[in-house]
């Protein structure tokens, strides 16, 4: 579904029912392996997906920089919906800058109309038509068609909100993303 197309009555109930869900246990929303964490286990859960998806892809994320040096932006739940929302917090990325994030991409899972739990899907399509419309390069993209359907945005030298950029690497096309932790 097109971003453009997304009800903002839709967007509305998605931000409400998150805050919700925020305030009710905050942590087991963050990650529902566990309904109460505690924090030593909460932050271990943290550095293991640091792990196998911030530091199993340094050539993308940290493009040669010095990792102690650079900071991580965690925009949290809201995805694509969050992306407009979010908007003035992705130009703090640098000219180059990577925005890697998860979106719902399992269509049939929300035949039923959009679902603030399993979220809106995207196709492949409409996650090239979204970061084009953001102003991104869709440089990797990869869980088309599944519930984690990863996106690798990145912020052009010059960034602007208009689409301008061509379509690049798609898995599927023979250009793999960096490759996955385990």
């Amino acid at each position: 579904m097109p971003l453009a197309d997304i009800d903002p009555l839709v967007l509305e109930r998605m931000r409400c029912e998150w805050d919700e869900r925020a305030r009710e246990n905050a942590r087991h929303y963050i990650n529902t392996a566990n309904s109460e964490w505690t924090d030593a286990e909460f932050f271990e859960s943290g550095r293991h997906d640091v792990e196998h998806e911030i530091l199993t892809d340094p050539g993308n994320v940290f493009q040669g920089r010095d990792p102690k040096q650079m900071i991580v932006l965690d925009i949290g739940c809201g995805g694509p919906a969050g992306v407009g929302r979010d908007s003035d917090r992705l130009r703090l990325l640098r000219p180059g800058g990577l925005f890697k994030f998860q979106v719902q991409g399992e269509t049939a899972a929300t035949e039923h109309g959009p679902d603030t739990w399993l979220g809106v899907p995207f196709t492949d399509a409409d996650a090239v038509e979204m970061a084009q419309a953001c102003g991104f390069e869709p440089r990797y993209r990869r869980g088309a068609d599944s519930q984690y359907f990863w996106l690798w945005f990145f912020k052009p030298q010059t960034f602007s909100n208009k689409p301008s950029l061509p379509e690049h690497r798609q898995e599927s096309a023979g250009s793999a993303p960096p490759p996955h932790g385990s």
